[in-house]
């Protein structure tokens, strides 16, 4: 009987993560492999040359085979995924990185027990290079292993991604839709920001979204995209933000003030939302109409009990 041998490759995207420029201390382990750093995010002049290095760490107490691609990956959804493309497919030429990354040592190579391993790489972007972001990443593709019992082997694949801004950028971004949707039970308010990048560079927007009463009155804030997340030129991404409002009632306006590019740009948009607890409002007339005839009956049977004593009197 022939054993078949079942191929599994489990793509690891990493976007929706804190993404901090050239923080070193990032580090991504999964399954046997450790990368530092999993960002890449730099700037550069078309003909410049630029070196980085990612170390590479075997965590389990096996040799390691890693085997390096480098594809251009593409943003998926409006939540922060990207997909990585197959090996020689470029995505769109005007954000496409993969074709200037050059690996400078051996792509091929097998990671010792405990080891580590730094792969170094160089950026060389064309002198006639469009200005704005391109991104690409590196892909390590290793096999840590093998289930005896169904002779399956499992190959994962942990991404590395790199975007680089090149010369001037042109930012701008509008937002596409803004709402509020207050929980079942209304102690909260969710807050869903769409913003759509229209300029040809990523950007991060960042602000808050300030709720005031039907008085004009501000009673509360909560942050937008505070991690600082990215949003890839010509994509929209959406942000989510709670606001634990309590016991309130009645019309609210909600303000986002969000600030991105370099120099800060700005960007306002309101809604109108309604708090109208109706379960605690029914709740509430119940107990008052509970009360009312409690005193009610309990005032009839005093007058009762006055009457009765004054006739026995």
């Amino acid at each position: 009987m022939h054993l078949k041998t079942l191929i599994v490759a489990l793509v690891l995207f990493i976007f929706p993560l804190q993404l901090f420029a050239q923080n070193s201390e990032q580090r991504l382990e999964v399954q046997g492999l450790a990368l530092s750093p999993f960002l890449i995010e730099t700037e550069l002049e078309a003909g410049d040359v630029q070196l980085h290095t990612i170390t590479l760490t075997n965590t389990t107490n096996l040799p390691l085979p890693i085997e390096i691609s480098i594809n251009d990956f593409v943003p998926n959804g409006e939540t922060g995924e990207t997909v990585f493309l197959n090996s020689g497919e470029e995505s769109d030429p005007r954000f496409s990185l993969s074709s200037w990354i050059r690996i400078i040592n051996q792509p091929d190579f097998t990671i010792e027990p405990g080891a580590q391993t730094e792969v170094q790489f160089a950026i060389e972007p064309p002198v006639d290079a469009e200005p704005g972001s391109h991104y690409g990443g590196l892909l390590f593709s290793y096999r840590p292993t093998v289930l005896a019992e169904t002779s399956v082997t499992v190959t994962q694949k942990a991404g590395v991604l790199v975007i680089a801004k090149l010369g001037n950028a042109n930012y701008s971004a509008t937002v596409t839709n803004f709402r509020a949707e207050p929980s079942l039970d209304y102690s909260s308010v969710n807050f869903f920001t769409s913003i759509f990048n229209q300029g040809n560079a990523h950007i991060k927007p960042k602000g808050d979204v300030v709720i005031e009463n039907m008085f004009g009155r501000q009673v509360g804030s909560v942050p937008v995209n505070r991690d600082a997340n990215i949003i890839l030129p010509e994509s929209q991404r959406n942000f989510q933000s709670t606001w634990e409002s309590g016991w309130r009632f009645g019309r609210y306006t909600a303000t986002a003030i969000l600030f991105y590019g370099n120099p800060k740009l700005e960007i306002r948009t309101t809604t109108v939302f309604w708090i109208v607890p109706w379960q605690r409002l029914v709740v509430g007339i119940f107990v008052l109409v509970l009360l009312v005839l409690l005193g009610y009956t309990a005032v009839k049977r005093y007058n009762r009990w006055l009457l009765s004593r004054n006739s026995n009197s």
